[in-house]
C-alpha cells in the first residue's frame, strides 16, 4: 500500500515521468517554426489536403440580415452545417464565430459584428453544436463531455479532435477568401479556443 516506505501511486510515477519528459523536450520559440510543429503533431490540414466542397441550400432574411445556410461535405461523406449571416452594408471583413453550442442563439451572440458591417460565419465544428453527440457513451462521461465520444473516435483512426477541429477553421476560411473577404477573424470560445489558436 502507499502507506509503506518509498511506496509510490500510479499518480506519483506519472508525475515523474512528466517532469522526466519535460525536461528532454526542445520545444522551438514562437513563430513558423513552433506553428509547424504544433501542425504536424496535431495533424492538421490545409483547406486543399482536406478537399471538402461547399453548398449552399438557401436563403432567408432575418431582421434584415441575409442568412445563407451551407453545408461543407467531406470526401468520406460527413458534412458540417454553417451559416453565413450578411449585413446590408457588408464590407470585405468577416467573422468566424465559434463556441461548444454551434449555431445555437448565433445571431443574439454577434449583432455587434453585423452592425459594424462585417460578414459572419457561424459553423458546427467536429464534435461541437447539432453535430456534437456522439452515439458511445465512453466512461459514463456523455452528459458532461458528450465530445468525449467523438474523440475516441478520432483517436482510434489516428487523428486529433484540435487536428479535425482547426482543420474545419482553415477550410471555412478559405471558402471566405474565396468569396471576397480580405480580412478574417476567429472568435472562438470553450472549446475551439485551443483550435482556433492552432489554426493561425
Amino acid at each position: 500500500t502507499c502507506d509503506l516506505p518509498g511506496a509510490r501511486s500510479i499518480f506519483d510515477i506519472i508525475r515523474a515521468k512528466h517532469v522526466e519528459l519535460a525536461a528532454e523536450r526542445k520545444v522551438p520559440p514562437a513563430g513558423p517554426a513552433r506553428a509547424a510543429l504544433v501542425r504536424r503533431r496535431a495533424g492538421i490540414r490545409t483547406a486543399g489536403e482536406a478537399n471538402v466542397t461547399a453548398r449552399e441550400l438557401g436563403e432567408e432574411t432575418v431582421e434584415g440580415v441575409r442568412v445563407t445556410h451551407l453545408a461543407f461535405l467531406a470526401p468520406s461523406g460527413l458534412a458540417l452545417p454553417a451559416k453565413l449571416m450578411t449585413p446590408p452594408d457588408v464590407r470585405d471583413e468577416a467573422v468566424i464565430s465559434i463556441s461548444r453550442h454551434g449555431m445555437t442563439n448565433a445571431l443574439a451572440n454577434v449583432r455587434g459584428d453585423l452592425a459594424a458591417g462585417r460578414a459572419v460565419l457561424v459553423a458546427d465544428l467536429t464534435g461541437l453544436g447539432s453535430i456534437g453527440r456522439g452515439r458511445c457513451d465512453f466512461d459514463g462521461t456523455m452528459s458532461v463531455r458528450p465530445e468525449e465520444g467523438t474523440a475516441a473516435m478520432l483517436y482510434l483512426i489516428g487523428e486529433t479532435m484540435v487536428g479535425r477541429r482547426a482543420t474545419d477553421l482553415l477550410v471555412l476560411g478559405d471558402w471566405l477568401v474565396s468569396r471576397g473577404f480580405r480580412t478574417i477573424t476567429i472568435v472562438a470560445s470553450d472549446d475551439a479556443v485551443i483550435p482556433a489558436a492552432a489554426a493561425k
